[in-house]
C-alpha cells in the first residue's frame, strides 16, 4: 500500500490565523508565525516518502511546487477533516493527515508514520497537550467517523 500526506492549513492572513496569539502578538506578528509554520511543515512533508503530498487550504495559499492542493470544505473541525480525506482520496492510497503547525515533526518522524500507516489500519500521532498531531487512515472513507467528534476540547 501506498501513503499520502496531507497537511490541513490555512492561509497566514492577519486576524485569521494564530488569534490565540493575540495579544500579546499583532494580528501581523501572528500571520508571521502562522507563514513560518507553514514552511517549516511543508519542508518536512517534502523532505519524507509519500506517494503524494496535498495542502489542504483554507484561503488561497498555493500548493508548493510538486504538490496537489485542495479547498477545505465544512465548517468545524470535525467537517474539514472528513472532507479533507474524502476529496484527496485516491484508491488504494492511505491518507496521513497533519496540521500546518506541527513543529515537533521531522522527515523521520512522518516516515516512521508513513511506514506505521502502510502496515495498519490507522496510526495516531499523540500530541503533548492531549491531543494529536497525525491521523493516518488505510481508508480515508474512515474518516467519516470525525462529523461530530468535537474538537479543541478536553474531552476530545
Amino acid at each position: 500500500m501506498s501513503v499520502q500526506v496531507l497537511v490541513l492549513a490555512k492561509t497566514p492572513v492577519p486576524g485569521r490565523v494564530k488569534t490565540r496569539l493575540c495579544p500579546p502578538c499583532t494580528p501581523g506578528q501572528a500571520a508571521v508565525v502562522a507563514a513560518a509554520a507553514l514552511a517549516d511543515t511543508v519542508a518536512a512533508v517534502t523532505a519524507a516518502p509519500a506517494t503524494r503530498r496535498c495542502l489542504v487550504v483554507d484561503g488561497d495559499h498555493p500548493a508548493p511546487p510538486g504538490w496537489h492542493r485542495t479547498a477545505q470544505r465544512g465548517v468545524t473541525l470535525g467537517e474539514r477533516l472528513v472532507h479533507a480525506y474524502a476529496d484527496t482520496r485516491l484508491d488504494g492510497v492511505g491518507s496521513l493527515l497533519i496540521g500546518m503547525d506541527t513543529p515537533q515533526i521531522s522527515a523521520g518522524l512522518l516516515a516512521d508514520a508513513v511506514q506505521r500507516l502502510d502496515e495498519g489500519d490507522a496510526v495516531l500521532g499523540l500530541a503533548d497537550d492531549g491531543g494529536w498531531w497525525a491521523l493516518g487512515l488505510r481508508n480515508p472513507s474512515h474518516g467519516k467517523a470525525l462529523w461530530r467528534v468535537p474538537m479543541s476540547t478536553p474531552d476530545t
